[in-house]
Formats: C-alpha cells, structure tokens, sequence
C-alpha cells in the first residue's frame, strides 16, 4: 500500500510541472498580469468621468437656480421692434408677461434643470405665440413649430423676456420675422450641445446661433475642475 500511495503521489507531481511547464510555454502567466496592470487606468477614467460629470451637474443647477448671478440682470425696455437695449425681465406669468413682450423679443420657459427658449411671433388681438423647437419627440429631428406662449408654459410654469445677447449682438429687426415665418415648419436637427433651442432662437434673433446656458456651464465647470 505505501508503493501505491507514492506512485499516485509522483504522477500527480508530474502533471502539476507539466502544466505549469504548459502555462509558461504559451506565456498565460504574463498575459495574466497585464490585465491586472491595466485596471488602475480604466478605473482613474471611471473616476475622472464620475468627478466631471457631478461637478457639471452642480454647476448647471447653480445656473438655472441663480440666474442674476450668472448673467446679466439689465432691464432696458423701449419702444418699437427688436431695439437692442439687453431687456430682461423677472419670471412671471404669460398674462403678465403679455404687457411687455413684443414680436422678435426672446422667450425662456422655466423647465426642470434648463429653460427652454423661443422666439415672440406675436402678440396682439390674435393671439400671443412664439416660434420654437418642437421638444415633444425623443430624436435629433424636431420640428419648428408655433404655439402660443400659454400652452408652452403649462400650468403654474413661468416665463421670461432675455434679450442679454443684445448687449453684444445686434438683432435683426425686420430679418426676424421673416426668418420666422421660413422657419415654421421645417425639421431641425437638434443636439443638446451643438444645435438646441438656444441655438435656434439666437439664430432668429441675430442671425448667430449661441447657447449661453451650455457655454455658461462650461466655462463655470472648467473653473470647478481646474481652479481657473
């Protein structure tokens, strides 16, 4: 019985060296390692994305919760269309809103997390509307369309005149409401970043799409990140 014993206990540290000779052979160990190595970068790009996108979500709420602090608060109003004097005005109703808006002046809608921008096609005996990006379909293709400022806002939802980029851009007058009156109907192609409501409404407006809440959040969330 001990010969049986120590024959199984040779054969059995024959196949141990052989399959390590097997691992070795075909280079699994190295292999092996590598990966293990490559862990520690995957996961600093997990952390660094995790980091950036929390910081950008903080300052984007900054931005719509504190909007005097981020931009510009003038409230200069005159008389005629499209006058480029930066008005701005509080958030209130459509009804109360009605008694200062004119044709061409630019529209944000409170929405949770952003405000939602459009452009004043009229307002007189007919009716109170704005031109805007269609945002009821989930895809890049949305159509123009024009709704009157009530049915944008919603029950209980404010709005707001914002024409900040007057102070360094000059309105289009008479330009905007033809472009309006082109742009009804036809498909955008929209992009949260590149190409969205803000976008559209600027490029009605003067002629040069720009979102100052995407730009606004940028800029304030490289400051975060890297202390500028």
């Amino acid at each position: 019985m001990p010969s049986t014993s120590l024959a199984l206990d040779l054969d059995m540290t024959r196949e141990m060296e052989s399959l390590t000779g097997d691992l070795l052979k075909h280079n699994t160990l190295p292999h092996f390692m590598d990966s293990i190595y490559k862990i520690e970068p995957i996961q600093q790009k997990r952390k660094f994305l995790s980091t950036f996108l929390y910081f950008a979500f903080i300052a984007f709420g900054a931005y719509i919760l504190l909007p005097g602090f981020f931009r510009s608060s003038s409230n200069g109003f005159k008389g005629g269309h499209a006058v480029a004097t930066s008005k701005k005005t509080q958030f209130m109703t459509p009804s109360e809103l009605r008694s200062v808006a004119e044709p061409g002046d630019t529209n944000l809608f409170k929405r949770f997390g952003y405000l939602h921008a459009a452009i004043i096609r009229r307002n007189d005996e007919y009716g109170f509307d704005v031109v805007h990006v269609d945002g009821s379909k989930v895809g890049p293709e949305e159509r123009v369309i024009e709704s009157p400022v009530s049915v944008i806002a919603g029950v209980g939802s404010l709005v707001c005149i914002d024409n900040a980029l007057d102070s360094v851009l000059t309105p289009a007058d008479r330009q905007i409401m033809k472009r309006l009156d082109h742009a009804v109907g036809t498909i955008f192609t929209y992009h949260m970043v590149d190409n969205n409501c803000e976008h559209f409404a600027s490029l009605m407006r003067y002629g040069c799409p720009l979102s100052p809440q995407i730009e606004t959040t940028f800029d304030y969330t490289r400051k975060v990140l890297y202390k500028a």
